[in-house]
């Protein structure tokens, strides 16, 4: 299951654009999780986003692994919504905190995992949100620095790989996201300032369910196009 901080926005409009037959959500205990979890914050600070856009405004991800994820946003002043995303593979659900409705979808997939890409794009697989020192590990990216971003000094970390030039800052010594860039093959660059970066965090299984009394809608799967981008 792909849960995707690009297209976020979009596909939970046209999820629950076409949702019908409400009814009283009963969702099942969380299955055994994982002990720890990961809590990030991250921020669009690419160059041609507008300053007034919806995606520079912070947004909170949890995740365990690739059993559990869930994305927070702040609510959309343009919609109307304010959507939390809620993966527990093979499930994931789109809430709306404000009217408690949720659509729920279900990984027909072989992968039958839950995956947060930075960009969605097959010629960077493996870069997401809470595997980007690994992605860079794995690539044997290039080091250099320390270099200034923002207040702090950060090492910075750099590989190109399927035409796309990925730029990876951690604060010096202490190998934690500081901010990741990407120069794609068409010439767009896209940046994600990361306002926390916490890893080991005792696991919390509730994150990972419907909160009581939300209302299930049912709804038909949707697949977000490739390259899309705008958290």
């Amino acid at each position: 299951m792909q849960l995707l901080p690009s297209v976020f926005t979009s596909t939970a409009l046209t999820l629950l654009a076409s949702l019908a037959s409400a009814a009283l959500a009963q969702t099942p205990a969380p299955p055994a999780s994982p002990s720890s979890m990961m809590r990030i914050v991250i921020r669009d600070v690419s160059a041609g986003l507008p300053a007034e856009h919806f995606g520079r405004l912070p947004k909170v991800i949890y995740r365990s692994g690739s059993c559990c994820m869930r994305l927070e946003e702040q609510k959309n002043p343009e919609t109307g919504l304010h959507l939390v995303f809620i993966t527990r593979a093979p499930d994931t659900w789109v809430l709306d905190l404000d009217q408690m409705l949720a659509g729920h979808t279900v990984d027909e997939t072989a992968d039958k995992a839950a995956h947060m890409p930075v960009l969605w794009t097959d010629g960077l697989s493996g870069l997401e949100f809470g595997t980007e020192l690994a992605f860079m590990r794995e690539k044997s990216a290039t080091r250099d620095g320390p270099v200034a971003c923002g207040s702090q000094r950060c090492d910075r970390q750099s590989v190109e790989h399927n035409g796309y030039k990925v730029v990876l800052l951690t604060l010096v010594g202490r190998d934690q996201p500081a901010q990741i860039s990407i120069g794609t093959p068409a010439g767009e660059q896209i940046a994600f300032a990361y306002d926390a970066y916490e890893t080991g965090l005792p696991m919390k299984a509730e994150l990972f369910s419907l909160p009581p009394g939300t209302q299930l809608l049912k709804s038909r799967p949707e697949t977000p196009p490739e390259g899309n981008t705008g958290l």
